[in-house]
């Protein structure tokens, strides 16, 4: 379930450059922040007036981003009057991805937090239902020269990749059964985890077909996987997982 694009208030891309409407922001690789916010992100962002969203970006795979920022406080008061709601709801028409960044001001300890916890109490429910819509909710740092690397984080990895797996990557094999993947390479048994169903011998004989780069293992078509002795199930099991065609 996703709020639909609006029809001409969003942002867009034309030729490398981004825009509102027809007025041209600048480089689509550019990450932009609204002139009301912080001067000293200049010069890692690029200050413009935002019609939407306090930072606006565009993902290499050429995805426009919008974030709206609040800091914890405000976004409880503004909760409660409704006012975040319409801006994400304009963040969500604006863009193709959305996010509400919660910026804090300063370290806040558990027991502080929990304090705080009878007004956050009808907010959490609120995160989740923006989540079910296809937002994101992310932090940010409360030093100003830490933004914009977490920005540019965001932006790559908002861009899907074989990477993103590594989210989930872990063993759960039982102790006996660990001993036979201890002989893999670092590229082999990360592909075994990845990949359920793949044994020693397969990761194996998969790194070694990508040269131990687990880059390459993972940017193979189907061809290739099964030149690399995955079997269709494997494969299949992989586009699964990832919900891509490896097939070109």
């Amino acid at each position: 379930m996703r709020l639909p694009r609006a029809g001409r208030t969003m942002y867009s891309l034309k030729d490398g450059d981004l825009y509102w409407n027809t007025r041209l922001l600048g480089p689509s690789t550019n990450i932009y922040v609204d002139a009301t916010q912080d001067c000293s992100y200049q010069p890692a962002l690029t200050r413009v007036h935002l019609e939407v969203a306090d930072y606006v970006m565009v993902t290499p795979g050429q995805k426009i981003v919008t974030v709206e920022e609040k800091r914890l406080g405000d976004l409880i008061s503004s909760y409660g009057r409704r006012r975040v709601q319409r801006q994400l709801r304009d963040c969500a028409r604006a863009g193709d991805i959305f996010i509400l960044a919660i910026r804090f001001s300063e370290f806040i300890s558990t027991a502080g937090l929990f304090d705080e916890y009878p007004r956050l109490d009808p907010l959490h429910v609120g995160l989740l239902k923006l989540q079910m819509l296809g937002g994101f909710v992310g932090f940010l740092p409360p030093e100003s020269d830490r933004v914009p690397g977490v920005l540019k984080d965001w932006r790559a990895v908002l861009t899907p990749s074989q990477s993103t797996l590594s989210i989930l990557a872990g063993d759960d094999r039982p102790a006996t059964a660990k001993k036979r993947y201890s002989s893999l390479t670092s590229c082999g048994a990360a592909l075994a985890r990845l990949l359920p169903g793949c044994g020693p011998v397969t990761a194996a004989a998969w790194a070694a077909r990508a040269n131990e780069d687990i880059r390459e293992a993972l940017a193979m078509n189907d061809q290739e996987l099964k030149e690399a002795g995955l079997h269709k199930g494997l494969i299949r099991k992989l586009n699964e997982i990832w919900g891509v065609d490896h097939a070109g």
